[in-house]
Protein backbone atom coordinates (compact mmCIF):
# COMPACT_ATOMS: atom_id res chain seq x y z
CA UNK A 1 0.00 0.00 0.00
CA UNK A 2 1.03 3.74 -0.03
CA UNK A 3 -0.53 6.56 1.42
CA UNK A 4 -2.29 7.57 -1.78
CA UNK A 5 -3.93 4.28 -2.38
CA UNK A 6 -4.93 4.08 1.52
CA UNK A 7 -6.69 7.98 0.96
CA UNK A 8 -8.36 7.27 -2.40
CA UNK A 9 -9.74 3.89 -0.82
CA UNK A 10 -11.22 6.08 2.19
CA UNK A 11 -12.80 8.84 -0.34
CA UNK A 12 -14.12 5.76 -2.73
CA UNK A 13 -15.86 3.77 0.31
CA UNK A 14 -17.40 7.19 0.99
CA UNK A 15 -18.50 8.06 -2.13
CA UNK A 16 -19.89 4.73 -2.85
CA UNK A 17 -22.02 4.45 0.37
CA UNK A 18 -23.74 8.26 -0.61
CA UNK A 19 -24.70 6.85 -3.85
CA UNK A 20 -25.99 3.69 -2.45
CA UNK A 21 -27.42 4.45 0.47
CA UNK A 22 -30.56 5.89 1.51
CA UNK A 23 -30.84 9.37 2.81
CA UNK A 24 -31.39 8.55 5.92
CA UNK A 25 -29.03 5.30 6.02
CA UNK A 26 -26.22 7.58 4.68
CA UNK A 27 -27.26 10.31 7.83
CA UNK A 28 -26.79 7.33 9.98
CA UNK A 29 -23.62 6.00 8.28
CA UNK A 30 -22.01 9.96 8.97
CA UNK A 31 -23.18 10.12 12.70
CA UNK A 32 -22.58 6.28 13.50
CA UNK A 33 -20.14 4.63 11.56
CA UNK A 34 -16.83 4.76 10.39
CA UNK A 35 -14.14 3.42 7.70
CA UNK A 36 -11.70 0.94 9.47
CA UNK A 37 -8.58 0.52 7.28
CA UNK A 38 -6.01 -1.12 7.66
CA UNK A 39 -2.70 -3.77 6.30
CA UNK A 40 -1.64 -6.59 6.06
CA UNK A 41 2.39 -6.70 6.28
CA UNK A 42 2.93 -10.28 6.38
CA UNK A 43 0.26 -11.39 4.48
CA UNK A 44 -2.29 -14.10 4.85
CA UNK A 45 0.31 -16.72 6.10
CA UNK A 46 3.47 -15.40 7.49
CA UNK A 47 4.97 -19.16 7.66
CA UNK A 48 4.82 -19.30 3.66
CA UNK A 49 6.22 -15.64 3.22
CA UNK A 50 9.89 -15.29 2.90
CA UNK A 51 9.47 -11.29 3.12
CA UNK A 52 6.72 -9.41 4.10
CA UNK A 53 5.85 -8.34 0.80
CA UNK A 54 6.21 -4.47 1.12
CA UNK A 55 9.30 -2.05 1.90
CA UNK A 56 9.62 -0.28 4.73
CA UNK A 57 8.63 2.84 3.36
CA UNK A 58 5.43 1.24 1.60
CA UNK A 59 4.22 -0.26 5.30
CA UNK A 60 5.29 3.33 6.87
CA UNK A 61 2.97 5.06 4.58
CA UNK A 62 -0.01 2.10 4.42
CA UNK A 63 0.12 2.91 8.43
CA UNK A 64 0.16 6.58 7.78
CA UNK A 65 -2.85 6.49 5.75
CA UNK A 66 -5.27 3.91 7.56
CA UNK A 67 -4.72 5.89 10.84
CA UNK A 68 -5.76 9.18 9.10
CA UNK A 69 -8.69 8.00 7.47
CA UNK A 70 -9.78 5.98 10.45
CA UNK A 71 -12.29 7.93 13.12
CA UNK A 72 -12.31 5.37 15.62
CA UNK A 73 -9.63 2.29 14.58
CA UNK A 74 -7.31 0.75 12.03
CA UNK A 75 -6.50 -2.68 12.09
CA UNK A 76 -3.23 -4.45 10.92
CA UNK A 77 -4.30 -8.56 9.75
CA UNK A 78 -2.05 -10.76 12.56
CA UNK A 79 -3.29 -13.99 11.15
CA UNK A 80 -0.88 -16.56 12.79
CA UNK A 81 1.74 -13.99 13.39
CA UNK A 82 -0.09 -11.82 16.17
CA UNK A 83 2.94 -12.30 18.31
CA UNK A 84 5.36 -11.54 16.20
CA UNK A 85 4.04 -8.26 15.42
CA UNK A 86 4.20 -7.25 19.21
CA UNK A 87 7.86 -8.16 19.31
CA UNK A 88 7.84 -11.63 20.78
CA UNK A 89 8.47 -15.24 19.60
CA UNK A 90 10.56 -13.83 16.71
CA UNK A 91 12.44 -17.14 16.91
CA UNK A 92 9.62 -18.38 15.25
CA UNK A 93 10.15 -16.46 11.94
CA UNK A 94 12.87 -18.09 10.50
CA UNK A 95 13.26 -17.13 7.33
CA UNK A 96 16.53 -14.77 8.03
CA UNK A 97 14.77 -11.60 7.49
CA UNK A 98 15.01 -8.63 9.84
CA UNK A 99 11.50 -7.85 10.64
CA UNK A 100 12.51 -5.65 13.52
CA UNK A 101 12.14 -1.83 11.46
CA UNK A 102 8.79 -3.17 9.97
CA UNK A 103 7.63 -3.75 13.85
CA UNK A 104 8.81 -0.20 14.80
CA UNK A 105 7.05 1.44 11.66
CA UNK A 106 4.03 -0.51 13.18
CA UNK A 107 4.62 0.64 17.10
CA UNK A 108 5.65 4.29 15.79
CA UNK A 109 1.96 4.85 14.44
CA UNK A 110 2.71 8.26 12.63
CA UNK A 111 0.81 9.97 10.15
CA UNK A 112 2.16 11.90 7.37
CA UNK A 113 2.78 15.28 7.73
CA UNK A 114 2.59 16.56 4.18
CA UNK A 115 -0.37 19.40 4.10
CA UNK A 116 -1.64 17.85 0.66
CA UNK A 117 -2.15 14.85 2.74
CA UNK A 118 -3.67 16.04 5.83
CA UNK A 119 -6.14 18.67 4.04
CA UNK A 120 -6.99 15.29 2.23
CA UNK A 121 -7.65 13.30 5.19
CA UNK A 122 -9.80 15.56 6.94
CA UNK A 123 -11.63 16.03 4.01
CA UNK A 124 -12.37 12.01 3.55
CA UNK A 125 -13.06 12.01 7.25
CA UNK A 126 -15.95 14.98 6.93
CA UNK A 127 -17.61 12.73 4.54
CA UNK A 128 -17.98 15.50 1.53
CA UNK A 129 -19.27 14.30 -1.59
CA UNK A 130 -17.43 15.10 -4.96
CA UNK A 131 -16.18 13.89 -8.27
CA UNK A 132 -13.15 12.10 -7.65
CA UNK A 133 -12.67 11.63 -11.21
CA UNK A 134 -10.82 13.91 -13.26
CA UNK A 135 -12.48 14.83 -16.70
Amino acid sequence: PNIRYMLAYGAQCNELFHRLLTSRAWRYWCNRCSIAAGVWPFGFDYRITHEPGMTPEELRQGIAGSLMVSRRYNWIYSHNCREQLLGRKLEVYTNNFDIHPYLKIIADRQIATDPKYLTLAKKILTRPTWDWHPG
